[in-house]
């Protein structure tokens, strides 16, 4: 499979910090989801690289607190990753997702932090994608901090081994459920906790005999899945929703359970279904011949999604479209089916657009008959500050375009 990851992997231990972060917390710590408050240069090496944009999202690699500036990782167009600078004070934390607590409390107990990963499971609600996860994590680490207690007693290390045998599974299971990562850092967790039980690392001899997950392959799977995240909120950040797909459903195919990446890749497919429909309502308005709405929501769809060709080559063809509709510009058509003087069309034409369209907005040529336009331009004529034969010849030119458009239809431009 041709991923976007390959030319990548010579990078993975930069990624060392980004997937297993330090617990130690800061304003900003490594591992966590922040975002711009403002649109601002990412600097590489002390130049400006890039420019990010509002709302775009990180990860923190680290903290210079000397420059109050966070590094995060940037993917280039070649594939490369590095890191580049923010400074804090443009940056915010990004609202915390149940499954970011979820790392957050395996790496806590990772690092002996049993009572402040038990708040942290517990603050993860019931009802969260991560809920049931959390709930088997805290009964898991509840019967093996209990037999923790007694494990150097006389006679207590069956029910230890009980307890960490289910542990064990825990991480099996967590790791066949696609989330690499998190079992990894929970594997790591029992061992520690075993190894405080004990007053010392167990004998690999003793950590053989209980099930086990291959921790080598999962990490380096678990770390192309993070630089796709890193892609894929980089695209997102740029409204470019057709790469942003690409990039989180091919982290998804490396680290399927992923939390992170299940919610990246849902809010891509909500803006991505948001750009369909309006794309279905522009083909509505088209068929209406309502070319102005129809553009105008083009154009904001084009902002979602600005690298979507087929979206940008509909902006185009509407936009002629509805030139087409209100001020068609003469041409041998209009002339053959008005028998009108090019010349004069021209003149009028050129009138209509820079004097009536001024204060607002056109109709169609077909809303009215030649008559209704002639009535209408004389209505309209002292507002628009007409002189001479101004007039006249604009009622001319629309007379002519509406001619034009009864015996020949509207003007194609697909």
């Amino acid at each position: 499979m041709n991923t976007h990851f390959t030319p990548l992997l010579k990078t993975l231990p930069i990624l060392a910090t980004l997937l297993f972060p330090s617990v130690v917390r800061a304003e900003f710590a490594p591992g966590e989801v922040v975002r711009l408050r403002r649109e601002e240069p990412l600097k590489f090496k002390g130049k400006v690289y890039q420019t990010g944009t509002r709302g775009q999202e990180f990860t923190v690699l680290k903290v210079n607190e000397t420059e109050h500036a966070a590094y995060v990782p940037f993917v280039t167009e070649d594939r490369q990753l590095i890191a580049v600078t923010i400074p804090e004070a443009a940056l915010e934390k990004s609202p915390r997702i149940a499954w970011e607590d979820l790392v957050l409390a395996a790496e806590m107990l990772r690092a002996g932090k049993v009572e402040e990963a038990s708040k942290t499971l517990d603050k993860i609600k019931p009802e969260t994608a991560s809920g049931d996860l959390a709930r088997r994590i805290r009964t898991e680490l509840n019967k093996l901090v209990t037999a923790g207690r007694d494990a150097r007693k006389p006679g207590a290390l069956p029910a230890y081994s009980e307890a960490f045998t289910r542990w064990k599974n825990m991480v099996k299971e967590v790791a066949n459920d696609g989330c690499y990562g998190l079992a990894v850092v929970l594997d790591e967790a029992g061992e520690a906790l075993t190894a405080r039980a004990f007053g010392t690392k167990p004998p690999e001899a003793y950590l053989k005999q209980f099930p086990s997950i291959d921790k080598a392959d999962l990490r380096t799977k678990a770390t192309k899945s993070t630089l796709g995240l890193a892609l894929a909120r980089q695209f997102y950040g740029l409204s470019k929703l057709t790469e942003a797909t690409q990039a989180v459903d091919e982290a998804l195919l490396i680290e399927p359970g992923r939390g992170d990446l299940k919610i990246l890749a849902s809010r891509i497919r909500e803006e991505g279904d948001e750009v369909g429909k309006k794309i279905s309502m522009v083909q509505q308005l088209r068929t209406a011949r309502d070319f102005s709405r129809a553009l105008d929501i083009t154009s904001r769809a084009v902002k979602l999604a600005p690298s979507n060709t087929e979206l940008a080559a509909l902006k185009d063809t509407l936009a002629k479209e509805l030139e087409g509709a209100i001020t068609p510009a003469p041409d041998d058509r209009m002339v053959s089916a008005s028998g009108a003087d090019i010349k004069r069309l021209t003149e009028g034409w050129e009138l209509y657009k820079s004097r009536c369209f001024e204060c607002h907005d056109l109709d169609n040529v077909e809303k009215r008959t030649a008559d209704g336009w002639a009535g209408y331009v004389r209505k309209m004529a002292g507002k628009a500050k007409l002189k001479g034969n101004q007039e006249t010849l604009i009622s001319e030119y629309l007379a002519a375009a509406r001619s034009d458009f009864s015996k020949n239809g509207p003007r194609k431009f697909d």
